[in-house]
């Protein structure tokens, strides 16, 4: 299976961007992430890298590029959590529970595709492997 079937699979919120979009992103991606120690499923762990870059980078789910329109469907922070009482509200979010946030981890956890990409590299037992953050000031 080819990176970009991965990632159509993995990530179906970016089905409207082309292929050629994709695999640049793809190949952009894999500079900032070893291969080693993620075995088989490098590729997984990539796209949704690639995903979260890309919502960060202002991509939307119909493929366009919109930093002043950012579509909301990408639940940018985890689930919502909200309460209100006549006009007043008050809401947040929270982390997904059996994250562990690491002192670098905070940008990752700004999308639902960077929080899977830490549960994913949890689970391989992978903590330690930091990112650095090219989006950053």
């Amino acid at each position: 299976m080819a990176v970009i079937d991965t990632f159509r699979a993995v990530v179906p919120y970016y089905a409207a961007v082309v292929d050629g979009t994709v695999n640049t992103l793809l190949a952009s991606s894999s500079l900032r992430l070893a291969t080693s120690g993620w075995g088989n499923v490098y590729e997984e762990a990539l796209s949704y890298l690639t995903a979260h870059r890309m919502y960060l980078m202002g991509y939307r789910s119909d493929g366009d590029v919109s930093l002043a329109q950012i579509d909301a469907k990408a639940n940018a922070a985890g689930p919502a959590v909200s309460k209100s009482a006549g006009d007043v509200s008050e809401g947040y979010t929270a982390a997904p529970r059996m994250t562990k946030i690491g002192k670098s981890d905070g940008w990752l956890m700004l999308t639902v595709f960077g929080q899977e990409f830490i549960q994913l590299r949890d689970s391989r037992v992978m903590s330690h492997v930091g990112l650095v953050d090219i989006n950053a000031g």
